[in-house]
């Protein structure tokens, strides 16, 4: 299983958000809007793999407390399970999508 650290997560979402105000900024040269167009399109595709993988783990996380109850434990246990199986999958999605595309 590979486990993407929470700090690279939060990396790749900040720099999609910082392409994303840049380019919102009304004072770019045409080419460098292109520059950032591209890189942000780029990004965004592995920033959509994170942010999944990101309410996966928030979502297992927060199951904590309902497994605490016993009228909500099997529910819980249920989605645990889902999630268990769901996290390793958003993990490799990520990771594929970290891999440097061929030219």
């Amino acid at each position: 299983m590979t486990s993407i650290p929470q700090d690279r997560i939060d990396a790749i979402l900040a720099r999609h958000d910082e392409l994303q105000r840049q380019m919102s900024g009304g004072d770019l040269a045409p080419e460098k809007f292109v520059q950032l167009s591209k890189e942000y399109a780029e990004v965004g595709r592995v920033a959509e793999a994170a942010r999944e993988l990101a309410r996966l783990r928030e979502e297992f996380a927060a199951l904590g407390d309902m497994l605490a109850d016993p009228e909500l434990k099997e529910m819980a246990q249920a989605e645990a399970e889902a999630l268990r199986d769901a996290i390793p999958a958003a993990e490799r999605d990520l990771a594929l999508r970290l891999l440097p595309r061929d030219s």
